[in-house]
Parts: C-alpha cells; structure tokens; sequence
C-alpha cells in the first residue's frame, strides 16, 4: 500500500514537474521568439531610416534640408551637390562622395571613416573633429577648411589643395601627402609623426610644436615655415639646406616670451 501511495504521488509530482516545465520552456520559446521580432521590427525600421536619410542628400540641391546626424554610411553620393549642407555628426563611413561638391558643407564631428573623397571639392568646410581615418582625399580641395582635432591617421592625400587650411591639433599620424599644397596652412601642434610629405608644398605653413618623427620631407619646399617647438630629430628626413629658408627653426624662442603656449 505504501508502495501503491509513494508511486500515485511520485506520478503526480513528477505531472506537476513535466507542467512546469512545459510552461517555462514555452515562455522560454516565446521570449525568444518576441526577441527576433524585435530585432526583426528594428532592422526594417533601421533601414528605413537609412533609405529616408539617402533619398535627403539625393535631393538636397532641391530642398536644401538638413542633414544633420543623417546615417549615409556606404552610401554612393559621388558628384552630388551638397555645398553648404548641414552634416554635422553625420556617418558617412566609407561613402563614395569622390568629385562631390562639399565646399562650404559642415561635416563637424562626421565620421568619414575611409571614405572616398577623391577630387571632391571641400573649399571652406567645417571638418573640426571630424573622423578621417583611412579617407581618400586624392588631389581634393581643402583651401581654407577647418580640420581642428580631427582625425586623418593614415589618410591618402596625395596633391590634395589644402592652402590656408586649418589643422590645428590634428592627428596626421601616417598620412601620405606627397606634393599636396600647404601654403600657409596652420598646423600647430598637429601630428605628424611618419607622415610623408615628400615634395609637398609648405611655404609659409605654421607648424609650430608639430611632432615631426619619422616625417619625411624630402623635397618638400619650406620657405618661410614656422617650426617654433616642433619636434624635429634624427628620424625627420628634411631637405637640403631647410635651415637657411624656414622663418623660425625648432629651437628658436618666441619673439614675445609672454605668447610662448
């Protein structure tokens, strides 16, 4: 008897057990369920915005709107007329904006992370921040853009125009620059560190407090530069006779002690 009641209870139990069980293991598939959904429901509403954001920049020179934080990552815009446009914050990595017309454009904080910015017209942009890793900027125009603390590391520039352009504190860190055009150009404190300039034109350029490690000038034309504080050694490939044509060397003082930074 005993036997007969331990084995109704252990059934019951172990009932009430495969009930449980079931009942978790059916919330357990739901939930999985309600998370692909809601992946599912997000991915679409992602890549609606993202064709919302393309179909904009397609017919700014149209609308003229905003395309402030606009996500046009991978995105072809290539020749398209965006002067003047508001991009600020915007992801434009790896976009193809080659022969785009940006002049004027405020790309403050874009991410143009290996973008292609091959012969793009950048005359006057507001690029301070900006994240240029790895970009194309192949013969682009850049005169008098503002590139304040933004990020160029290991970007192309070859013959790319950047006379009076601003590049204060920017990171310039494996750049290749061959005969780009600095003229005046500012770039005090700006990284520098194993970037090639090879034949680049520097006439008049600030580069005061620059790092210049492993920077190769060779050929480049210093006339009138200002190397005030920049770190120039033993590893900094200048040309011949720079010591006779720049305005200020690295280890000159400050007409005006008092303005010394």
């Amino acid at each position: 008897m005993d036997r007969d009641m331990l084995l109704v209870a252990l059934g019951g139990f172990i009932g009430v057990a495969g009930s449980v069980i079931a009942t978790v293991v059916g919330y357990v598939l739901e939930g999985r369920r309600e998370r692909r959904r809601l992946n599912f429901d997000k991915s679409v509403e992602t890549e609606r915005v993202r064709r919302e954001h393309y179909e904009a920049a397609l017919r700014y020179h149209e609308t003229g709107e905003s395309l402030r934080g606009h996500d046009l990552a991978g995105r072809d815009l290539a020749h398209l007329d965006l002067s003047n446009a508001d991009i600020q914050g915007g992801d434009l990595t790896s976009a193809n904006l080659s022969y785009a017309n940006l002049e004027a454009a405020n790309l403050t904080g874009a991410n143009l992370h290996h973008a292609d910015l091959t012969f793009a017209t950048l005359q006057n942009a507001r690029l301070d921040a900006a994240d240029m890793r790895g970009a194309q900027l192949q013969a682009a125009a850049l005169q008098g853009a503002t590139l304040g603390r933004a990020d160029l590391q290991g970007a192309n520039l070859p013959h790319a125009a950047l006379f009076k352009a601003y590049l204060g504190f920017a990171n310039l860190a494996d750049t290749n620059a061959t005969h780009a055009n600095l003229v005046q150009a500012r770039l005090w404190h700006a990284d520098l560190e194993r970037a090639d300039l090879g034949s680049a034109n520097l006439a008049a350029a600030r580069l005061e407090f620059a790092n210049l490690r492993w920077t190769n000038l060779e050929g480049a034309h210093l006339d009138g530069v200002h190397l005030r504080g920049a770190t120039v050694d033993n590893t900094t490939i200048m040309p011949a006779g720079w010591e006779d044509i720049v305005a200020s060397k690295p280890e000159d003082e400050p007409a005006d002690r008092s303005a010394a930074s």
